[in-house]
């Protein structure tokens, strides 16, 4: 096989060599948390609600003159919830609270998809803001946000309940 022209420039031959093509991993990877806290430094988790065999994050919630406990899935994204003792429905604003010191969680910001506000859940006992969850009040609005310091890591939204 030639290597060169007769110009003297490099031979590229015309069947081009095939190279197989890299596949592209599809990403899987789910947040799990591990530990959730209140302003003042109380861990939100709790082993007597389990989603998938891993403890739930217990809120106190009140509506009104209503309130009850409302615990989340620590999978970020995962939207399956159980209430115990307040029933809720889509479109309810909550008071969302710290179950062991009756602490309201605070704001994080305005949610821009239904103009309620995200409450802060803090991912160390020290209740810094660079590393926090934010969750929106409303029943039925799935917007979230965690930042690592203080850059959005990952933020998912989904509107339905």
């Amino acid at each position: 096989m030639k290597l060169f022209t007769p110009k003297g420039t490099m031979f590229i031959p015309k069947n081009k060599i095939e190279r197989p093509k890299k596949k592209k991993k599809k990403k899987t990877g789910k947040i799990i948390l591990s530990a959730c806290y209140c302003p003042n430094g109380h861990n939100l988790f709790d082993e007597s609600v389990q989603f998938n065999e891993l403890p739930s994050i217990k809120l106190k919630v009140v509506r009104g003159s209503d309130q009850g406990i409302l615990a989340l899935s620590p999978v970020f994204g995962d939207y399956s919830r159980v209430t115990i003792g307040i029933s809720l429905k889509k479109g309810d604003k909550l008071d969302i609270r710290c179950p062991h010191c009756d602490t309201p969680l605070p704001v994080y910001s305005t949610c821009y998809v239904c103009d309620s506000q995200m409450v802060t859940l803090f991912l160390t006992p020290d209740a810094n803001y660079a590393r926090c969850l934010g969750i929106c009040q409303r029943v039925g609005c799935h917007n979230s946000k965690m930042t690592e310091n203080q850059r959005i890591l990952t933020s998912v939204m989904r509107d339905n309940s």
